[in-house]
């Protein structure tokens, strides 16, 4: 490699910018870095009633907005989403 394309090689990687996380960007990639975060629901439960009915319950994570489910018909797939605000 001829001793100018290191130097600009060198001077590029030396002024890239990192991640949050300390890496660098891959392939032009802009690094989203999302301040507050919310933790995953805790106590989630699931039972089935006598009507067949499906039952989801879970105790509520501080700070959130809205639950994503996701769920299928068939076991690893995804049929539909279903959004809950809670506020």
């Amino acid at each position: 490699m001829p001793a100018e394309l290191k130097q600009r090689l060198n001077r590029y990687f030396a002024n890239r910018s990192t991640d949050p996380d300390s890496t660098t960007p891959d392939m032009g990639a802009i690094s989203y870095y999302q301040l507050n975060y919310v933790n995953t629901p805790t106590n989630v439960t699931i039972t089935t009633n006598s009507s067949g009915n499906t039952i989801l319950n879970w105790d509520e994570s501080e700070g959130a907005i809205f639950y994503n489910i996701y769920y299928g018909t068939t076991p690893f797939s995804i049929t539909d989403t279903l959004s809950i605000c809670v506020r």
